[in-house]
This record gives C-alpha cells, sequence and structure tokens, in this order.
C-alpha cells in the first residue's frame, strides 16, 4: 500500500472500532527497521507519547501525549469522498432478498439495526437532488474529489443542513471547498473532526464559508484566535458552536473578529476562567445576545467591565461561582439580560431550590426565564418581598435600594433627628408574630412583612417545618396577645394571592402551622 502523505487523515478499523487520527510522520524511527506512521490520535486516551521516541523529536502535537507509532496496515483507511457518501447513503440499492439493516452513525460503523420496509424507504431516499438534510456522520468523508464538483452540486442542490461529525476532513480550506458545491447550504456540522492549525485568513479559499448561517466546530480544538482569521469568510454566521475545544483563554488583546451577524456563541466544556476575558472580547460583537458558558472554570463575575447592553440570554451552570455578589453583578452588567442558566454550582448548594431561585429572581431585576422556566408577575413580586425580608447582611447594591424605591420602603437606618411624620421604614412593616409548630416543637418569634404573599409566607414556614408548601396548612389567630385568650379568631389563611396584612394580624399575634 502507498504510505499516506503528513496531514492525512485516517481510520484505523480494530476489534470492531473505528479510530480516528492524523498522520504527522511517515518514514523510518531509530532502532528499528522498516517505515513507520506517527500519528495523533482524535482520542487523545490512546497516544504513548508526543512524536519523540529514543530522544529524537520526529513531529509534535496539539494534544500532549495523544500519538503513538504504526505500521502501515490495510486496516487504515483515508475515507472517501463527500460524492461516494452520498451515493453509497441514499442511492446504492439494496441485493434483492438481502435483510434490511441500517448502520448506527453515531456507532462509527459498530451497531446495525433492522429496519423493515428500508427498501421503499432507499427509493424514496435515493432522490437526493430533493434532500434538504443531510447526515453523514461517521462514514470517513474527507472532502470533495478531484472532477466531483458539477455532479455534487446538482445532487445536492437542495441541501441545507449538513452534518459531517467524526469526519476525515483535514483542514477548513476543504470545510470551504464541501460548502461551496451546496448552494442552498446554511447550516453546517463538522464537530469532532482534527483540523490543520489556520495560522491566516483563507482568502478566496474561504468563499465557500460565505452563505452559512450556522457552523459547528464543537470538539475539534479549533480556537478563537483562528475564527478571527475565519471571520471575513463568515459575514452571514450567525451561530457558531465551540464547545469541548479546550479554550483556556479567547485573547482579548487580538483585534475582535468581524462576524457582524452573529447572535448566539457556545462556549460549553471547555475551561475558560475570566469573565472579563470573556467580556472585553465578545462584548465588541454588534448582534450577539446569546452565549453559552456551561460547564468552564469561571469563579466570578466582576463589574469592573462596565454595562454589556446586547447580551440578553446566559448559560453559565456548572462553574465554580461561589459568592451572589456573581449574580448581582449580572444586574449591573448585563442590564438587558431576559433569559438566564444558572444551576450546578457552589453559590447555590447551600440553599434550598425554591429559596435560591427567589433571591436570583430579585436581585436581577430584567430577568424573565430562570432555568428554563417562565417567572410571572406574581412571583417576581414574591421573590422581591422574601428578599427584602432578608437580613441586612443579605442586601446588596443598587438592587437592595431599588426595591426599597419601589415597594416604597426607607432605608431602616437610625435617624438622629426626630420626626412626627408616620414612619415607613421597612422596620414599620414588619409584623412581630409567634409561630406555632406541631408538637413537640417550642413556639418560635418571626418576622414577616405586611405586604409578602400568603404563598411566599406558607413557602418560607414550610421549610421551617422540613415540609413542601402543599403539606401544610396556616391558621391566623387574632386576639392573643402576650399568652392570654381573649376571645380569640382562628382563621385559616386560604387565599395564595393575599397579602399577609390582609388577614389582620396585629403584633404580637400568632400563626399556627399543621401538618395536611
Amino acid at each position: 500500500m502507498s504510505l499516506p502523505s503528513t496531514g492525512t487523515r485516517i481510520i484505523l478499523n480494530q476489534s470492531g472500532q473505528a479510530h480516528r487520527g492524523t498522520v504527522l510522520y511517515a518514514g523510518p524511527v531509530n532502532v528499528t527497521s522498516g517505515v513507520w506512521l506517527g500519528i495523533e490520535w482524535d482520542d487523545a486516551s490512546r497516544g504513548k507519547h508526543s512524536g519523540s521516541h529514543g530522544g529524537r523529536e520526529y513531529f509534535s502535537c496539539r494534544v500532549p501525549n495523544s500519538a503513538t507509532f504504526l505500521r502501515p496496515t490495510p486496516h487504515l483507511s483515508t475515507g472517501q469522498s463527500l460524492l461516494s457518501a452520498l451515493r453509497a447513503k441514499y442511492t446504492a440499492a439494496q441485493a434483492d432478498g438481502a435483510p434490511d439493516r441500517v448502520t448506527l452513525g453515531s456507532s462509527d460503523g459498530t451497531i446495525e439495526v433492522e429496519a423493515p420496509r428500508m427498501e421503499k424507504v432507499l427509493r424514496r431516499l435515493g432522490r437526493v437532488e430533493e434532500l434538504k438534510e443531510v447526515g453523514l456522520e461517521g462514514v470517513g468523508v474527507w472532502g470533495v474529489g478531484a472532477g466531483e464538483e458539477e455532479e455534487l452540486r446538482a445532487l445536492g442542490k437542495n441541501v441545507r443542513h449538513l452534518s459531517l461529525t467524526h469526519s476525515l476532513i483535514a483542514n477548513l480550506a476543504a470545510v470551504s471547498r464541501i460548502a461551496s458545491c451546496l448552494p442552498k447550504l446554511e447550516s453546517l456540522d463538522v464537530s469532532f473532526n482534527r483540523f490543520a492549525e489556520l495560522d491566516a485568513s483563507l482568502g478566496d479559499e474561504g468563499a465557500g464559508l460565505t452563505r452559512l448561517k450556522v457552523l459547528k466546530l464543537n470538539g475539534t480544538l479549533v480556537n478563537w484566535s483562528e475564527i478571527q482569521r475565519l471571520s471575513s469568510s463568515l459575514p452571514s454566521v450567525t451561530h457558531i458552536e465551540l464547545s469541548l475545544n479546550a479554550l483556556t483563554t479567547l485573547c482579548p488583546s487580538s483585534p475582535a473578529p468581524s462576524l457582524p451577524n452573529i447572535k448566539l456563541l457556545n462556549f460549553s466544556s471547555n475551561s475558560l476562567a475570566s469573565w472579563s476575558d470573556i467580556q472585553s472580547t465578545l462584548s465588541a460583537l454588534p448582534s450577539l445576545d446569546s452565549l453559552i458558558l456551561t460547564s468552564n472554570q469561571i469563579t466570578e463575575i466582576p463589574v469592573s467591565g462596565g454595562p454589556w447592553p446586547t447580551l440578553r440570554q446566559l448559560a453559565i451552570s456548572s462553574n465554580p461561582i461561589k459568592e451572589w455578589g456573581s449574580v448581582d453583578a449580572l444586574h449591573t452588567v448585563l442590564p438587558a439580560l431576559e433569559n438566564l442558566t444558572l444551576q450546578d454550582c457552589p453559590l447555590l448548594e447551600s440553599e434550598a431550590h425554591s429559596r435560591a431561585r427567589q433571591l436570583m429572581i430579585a436581585r436581577i431585576g430584567s430577568l424573565k426565564v430562570l432555568n428554563s422556566s417562565q417567572i410571572t408577575e406574581h412571583e417576581r413580586k414574591d421573590a422581591e418581598l422574601y428578599y427584602l425580608g432578608q437580613p441586612t447582611s443579605s442586601r446588596p447594591s443598587p438592587r437592595w435600594a431599588e426595591l426599597c424605591k419601589r415597594y416604597d420602603i426607607q432605608s431602616d437606618a437610625p435617624s438622629s433627628a426626630p420626626s412626627s411624620a408616620p414612619s415607613n421604614t421597612l422596620q414599620s412593616k414588619l409584623l412581630h408574630l409567634t409561630l406555632h409548630l406541631p408538637a413537640p416543637a417550642e413556639p418560635q418569634p418571626i418576622k414577616v412583612l405586611r405586604t409578602m404573599p400568603l404563598r411566599a409566607l406558607r413557602a418560607k414556614l414550610a421549610r421551617t417545618a422540613g415540609r413542601k408548601p402543599a403539606e401544610v396548612k396556616l391558621w391566623a389567630v387574632l386576639g392573643h396577645d402576650e399568652g392570654v385568650e381573649k376571645g380569640s379568631l382562628r382563621i385559616e389563611m386560604e387565599d395564595e394571592g393575599k397579602e399577609v396584612g390582609w388577614f389582620g394580624l396585629g403584633q404580637g399575634e400568632r400563626i399556627e402551622l399543621e401538618i395536611r
């Protein structure tokens, strides 16, 4: 067999599995005979070194210790062209009498399932020129073959979405050439390929990418500097994905990429740690309104970078954020933030789910959706009043001051000047009550805002009793002062939309909690 040239992508079929890699060396290796191939594997766990043997470096790897030397073998394949893959999947007729079977693309060719009536489906799919979505995952596509462009344009004239994940495409110029042969292509997924590093703009070679709106480059190790170099070829793109690319920084000192229409960026499952780096790099993108940063290493969100007015949606779950100050910063830094996903972080580990949700809603005034759940007007009011009832140490600025103004509550700091005007401080709006839990629990003092909705009070007291809100009944006991019954009146607190003050509770009276 002829040796693959340096830079060629290959598949090694071994023990029923397909292993992809890139040939980075072909030739002799010291203290051995014959020819070896130096391969950097897409799956780094297969590697044993970084391109060195016997003290000599034969090549270098993008991922340390991801390479091995391998003898040329018939089990190595360099894949097939896009046109060949299209023909094989969508136009190949099944042999008469052969069982109908389909290979699952996501299994790298290792799983086959029976498919009743597959012959009829194949005849319909055989009209490739009518297809709008094409999936050729894991079948070894490397690009467009010489002289195949015209036929490929005819067969793929209506293709709008193409998936070539887990393929053998060697560089981004080959990606552009594929796109240039599909005149209506809008969305291209080339995730889990390994491209040669892009060290300069593609220039005319990037013309095929100019119509794309969605480009998925997950698991390719493409970094932000390469996107900057590629950006002149992506004037129409609105959506880029760069998940699982081992990113640690976005290089904010580099020139901002020319991506005038980019609306969504996905950087999930990387190692980005600096919010300041992210904001200074991406806030220059005029149309960006959605940012996914799930599963990175961000520990805090400072306010030092100033406002970022365009961003409306942020996913930042599974980051090691520890302080509520970062949530407070979102209110200031992202004034247009409407949709937030924030879960699975140290900050929330000590908070009950419902309490954490209330605090996040109250602290970020612009939110409309939190963790995929719509925020109603009632929920926002409940959350804000609950927040106003928290201890002074829990109050941030400026959100605390905004809420005091909204609910006509003055600062409760002591004043040196006496006043005859009616008090309107937070303290004056608090009811000092006694909570009676089922025996053997002792009565305990509680402070409740008169304006707190009953649903918020029920949730708060249910947590005190270690129950869910639906499991408890609340009773307002009126006319009970200093432990002496005075013809007390016992009223069940049922209307969830009413405020606590509506039930007529006065200072020193009590609420009884009953388990349903």
